[in-house]
């Protein structure tokens, strides 16, 4: 009885190991592009990546290193328009399209660009 047991154990433990060590199927995961917000995951290789938020005329609206592996692209006081984030690591880059739809509050319509970038 305790052999078989214990043999059960070992057999979960192995395979729950092997789980954990599949790389990854997507660099980047977009999780929510709710509510003004790019909100992704990155692949434990793509950790230490550089985000970049540009507009369509290239002009780069912000930039970070991200050392954790979620972050948030925050376009709340941004105007409209479309947007897009190029995530870099070690010379490979993905780039995502993000298109702001609802206006910027009033308070800050006249004035340049607000894009932030944080990690969760």
């Amino acid at each position: 009885m305790r052999i078989s047991i214990l043999l059960i154990v070992t057999l979960l433990l192995s395979c729950s190991v092997k789980a954990y060590d599949d790389p990854c199927e997507k660099a980047v995961e977009v999780l929510s592009t709710k509510m003004d917000i790019f909100y992704f995951k990155l692949c434990k290789d793509y950790m230490g990546a550089i985000v970049e938020v540009h507009t369509q005329d290239s002009v780069v609206l912000a930039s970070k290193e991200i050392v954790g592996n979620k972050a948030v692209v925050d376009f709340y006081f941004e105007k409209q328009g479309k947007y897009l984030i190029k995530v870099k690591v070690a010379g490979k880059e993905e780039t995502f399209e993000y298109e702001k739809v609802a206006p910027p509050p009033l308070a800050v319509a006249h004035l340049d660009y607000h894009v932030v970038i944080t990690e969760q």
